[in-house]
């Protein structure tokens, strides 16, 4: 797959960008994960008030990593979703677990590719 625009002078690429909609210039290729479609499609939205906010797009990314990785991989390659996922666990306590705590989403340990649509999990570096 070429780079995005290649072989494209700066003449092309602004009449092509105000002819058409980002979404319909770039090719997202039959392996992109369902869930990083819709955030590109998102973020791609013509209207500005409606793309993704800059906490949503990391969270969603997070999540993303979490889905298509699983958590001992996720934490491996992103360090600073420890600190994210410490924050939510803390915030998610059931009460009357006297201190202890059982995190209400404790299922974030899942395999790279267990039916999640991450068939690519195991290629990214």
């Amino acid at each position: 797959m070429q780079a995005p625009f290649h072989g494209m002078h700066a003449g092309q690429l602004l009449t092509a960008k105000l002819q058409h909609r980002t979404s319909e210039l770039l090719e997202l290729g039959s392996i992109t994960h369902p869930g990083m479609r819709r955030l590109l499609m998102a973020c791609w939205d013509p209207e500005p008030l409606l793309r993704p906010t800059m906490d949503g797009l990391i969270a969603e990314l997070n999540g993303l990593a979490l889905q298509c990785l699983g958590e001992d991989r996720a934490l491996a390659m992103f360090p600073d979703l420890a600190r994210v996922l410490s924050n939510k666990r803390r915030t998610l306590q059931l009460p009357g677990t006297g201190g202890g705590g059982v995190a209400a989403n404790s299922n974030t340990r899942s395999s790279a590719a267990g039916g999640s649509g991450c068939s690519n999990a195991g290629n990214v570096s």
